[in-house]
């Protein structure tokens, strides 16, 4: 992994562990460590395969856990997803 990639998955990380709005919702406690780290870079609009690649893990583990976030958050797509990360100011959005 390069410097550079590695500076901002340690941007991104700090990002997601002070995932709040204005009003101080944060992130539902249903979601993992690691399903807030890939839902932050989902919400950046990395793919499964840049997200594998700077965490270290497959592209199918990626899948499955994007599905786990989808599944807890009661949406079917990423549209929803950035729309209720947006709505809810996680990750300064």
């Amino acid at each position: 992994m390069s410097p550079a990639i590695a500076r901002k998955a340690l941007q991104l990380l700090s990002h997601a562990q002070k995932a709040t709005d204005a009003n101080g919702e944060h992130l539902p406690e249903i979601i993992t460590e690691r399903e807030k780290e890939i839902l932050q870079y989902t919400v950046n609009g990395w793919d499964a395969k840049r997200i594998a690649s700077v965490l270290n893990i497959s592209t199918l583990t990626v899948r499955k856990h994007v599905a786990n976030i989808y599944n807890k958050l009661h949406v079917q797509s990423k549209a929803q997803v950035i729309q209720m990360a947006h709505k809810h100011g996680w990750f300064g959005l």
